[in-house]
């Protein structure tokens, strides 16, 4: 059940993702060589996590800091900052922020939290709980949110 559920949830980020950068064509990508996960690796690599997290805080959040999230080193650091964009209504950074969330719940980063100290997630998880349980948000966001919330409670 465990593999099916990430096997759709992978699926479901790279249909957010591919629909977010066909229809945009924002300056900041610039940098990024393609969404690929090797050429998004090497753009947070080559960026470095403070630049990204930085980029993420901006006005607007850049889409290729959005993107690279889940390739930080502490991708986590993003989780908060992605979640109140997933629950915004820009029709190009919510469903990428929901797209590198669910990377971020089906990658690596939950093995090396405790490594890291990292803050604990609940507030996170109640964000999108409510995400989730929110009828004027977007279904597919909605869907992503419950998914992302039910892989980063159970590690």
């Amino acid at each position: 059940m465990r593999r099916a559920s990430c096997a759709h949830a992978r699926g479901l980020a790279l249909a957010l993702l591919a629909v977010t950068a066909r229809a945009s064509a924002q300056p900041e990508l610039a940098d990024i060589e393609s969404l690929d996960p090797i050429a998004l690796a090497r753009f947070a690599d080559r960026a470095g996590d403070d630049a990204v997290l930085a980029a993420l805080t901006a006005e607007p959040p850049s889409l290729g800091a959005i993107y690279a999230a889940p390739y930080l080193r502490a991708p986590e650091e993003t989780l908060p900052r992605l979640v109140t964009l997933a629950r915004g209504r820009d029709p190009f950074r919510a469903p990428a922020a929901m797209a590198a969330i669910l990377a971020i719940a089906h990658g690596p980063m939950l093995e090396g939290m405790a490594r890291r100290e990292a803050e604990p997630l609940d507030p996170v998880l109640e964000a999108l709980d409510a995400l989730a349980d929110d009828a004027s948000a977007r279904e597919d966001l909605r869907g992503a949110a419950a998914l992302a919330r039910a892989q980063l409670a159970s590690p």
